[in-house]
Parts: structure tokens; sequence; C-alpha cells
């Protein structure tokens, strides 16, 4: 289980549970739109139980 926060502001994604949410081996998919306003996207990860691993993020700009 992982948390995501996206450029310091409230968490995005909270207490997210992989294996409760999918199978083992499938893409799970979020949407979060979210203002940068410095040129830089920050993403902060921090851990709930375990290691969890992010295996992958796309990261497509609107506008």
């Amino acid at each position: 289980m992982f948390s995501v926060n996206l450029e310091g502001g409230p968490v995005e994604i909270a207490n997210l549970d992989l294996n409760a949410r999918v199978a083992p081996m499938t893409a799970f998919i979020t949407t979060n739109t979210i203002a940068v306003t410095d040129g830089t996207l920050n993403i902060a990860f921090s851990s709930t139980v375990d290691q969890p691993k992010v295996s992958a993020i796309e990261i497509v700009k609107v506008g």
C-alpha cells in the first residue's frame, strides 16, 4: 500500500492497495489533473505497508 502526492498539496491517492484493486501483473490506471506552475512536476510516494514498487508512470500535458 502506498500514497501519492503531486505538487505538495493534498494527497491525491491515499493508501492505494493494488492487490485489492487488480489481479497480479495487471495495469492500474488512475487519472489526476494537477497544475504545474514552476515547470517541474513533483511526485512524492509514501509507503503504508511493505515496500511498494511503481513500474511505470505516464504523464500527459493537457492544453
